[in-house]
């Protein structure tokens, strides 16, 4: 046998793939899939879901990129355990195997971490609108993310994989802490740009893609900050009439709740923002993340201060900002 090798179930595998393979057998009966579950194992990602293999692999294969991707931004992490072994990654076709997941996940912590009364209500709540949303990322205890094809094409599901993973890379840097959601989001939304080159999630560049929330639908025209060919130009407009959504606002607003809610145009400015400063100076933009993560205090407390130490100001971004958004979205050099 060939070193870092060792024998389960009768045959040979690499001892970094053998966590994995242990947890197929949980993993069949949690999704109620049995042998139809199917695996298919990177570096640092195991897919697993009902999906022809062919489309296992090329999820595999795409959710390397993004690790790629992810270093050459943050080459720290190339070295790194970041993902604390492997993300798993589970797809399925249907819904019913994704809900039983879900469902089964939620017992075994709660019977595991034994909750109390009042967290376990919290914990539910999260668990019934995972349902609904049909799609969920998870940092503690493991890396798990759970996705539902139907009835979006493949691409779209190998988007919204690529932007989950983004979100529990940027969660993950450094230490095991939330960003500010416009700056989690809009990396997300950098990446998965730049790992499959479209954007299928939520807003921009979607086009009406497979997993835009359309928003308010007006005289049978879908939100215009949701499509590709005009999202960018609403932005620079509203940049020239200073009425564009600001950091210092936007620090503050979530992805998730009914208050202070972020909205499309929130999240196209969150993506412009990433990529002006990832363009200006990307040595920059990545000590200003790890600052936002490892500083002092609380997150909105920490980024704040990593934003004065790296940029000046909130307003000095902006100016920056406006000037690159004002120049058809391209630096001024």
């Amino acid at each position: 046998r060939a070193k870092g090798y060792v024998k389960h179930e009768g045959r040979w595998v690499k001892k970094a793939d053998l966590e994995v393979l242990r947890l197929m057998g949980s993993a069949k009966q949690d999704t109620g899939l049995g042998d139809q579950l199917r695996l298919f194992q990177t570096d640092h990602y195991a897919v697993m879901g009902d999906l022809p293999e062919a489309q296992l692999q090329t999820l595999g294969e795409t959710m390397e990129r993004l690790f790629a991707e992810w270093v050459r931004l943050f080459p720290d992490d190339a070295g790194s355990d970041i993902l604390d072994g492997k993300h798993r990654l589970f797809v399925f076709k249907k819904n019913r195997p994704y809900q039983k997941l879900v469902r089964a996940r939620f017992e075994r912590q709660k019977k595991a971490e034994n909750w109390s009364t009042g967290f376990a209500k919290q914990e539910e709540k999260r668990m019934k609108l995972r349902l609904r949303e049909t799609s969920f990322w998870d940092v503690q205890p493991v890396i798990v993310s759970g996705h539902v094809q139907m009835p979006d094409p493949f691409e779209g599901l190998k988007a919204h994989c690529v932007h989950f993973g983004a979100n529990v890379l940027v969660t993950r840097h450094k230490r095991l802490r939330f960003t500010s959601w416009w700056l989690n989001e809009g990396l997300a939304y950098y990446l998965e740009k730049r790992v499959t080159g479209t954007i299928q999630t939520y807003n921009a560049d979607v086009g009406g893609g497979a997993y835009a929330d359309q928003g308010p639908v007006e005289n049978n025209k879908a939100n215009p900050w949701l499509d590709a060919q005009q999202w960018q130009t609403l932005l620079g407009g509203l940049a020239r009439t200073g009425r564009d959504p600001k950091l210092d606002q936007l620090k503050s607003k979530v992805l998730y709740g009914s208050k202070n809610r972020m909205g499309a145009k929130d999240l196209a400015k969150s993506l412009s923002v990433v990529s002006y400063l990832i363009a200006d100076d990307a040595r920059k933009f990545a000590e200003f993340v790890a600052d936002c993560k490892e500083g002092s205090g609380s997150e909105l407390e920490r980024e704040v201060s990593a934003a004065i130490k790296h940029y000046g100001s909130y307003a000095k971004i902006e100016a920056g900002w406006k000037a690159y958004a004002l120049n058809g979205f391209r630096l001024a050099r």
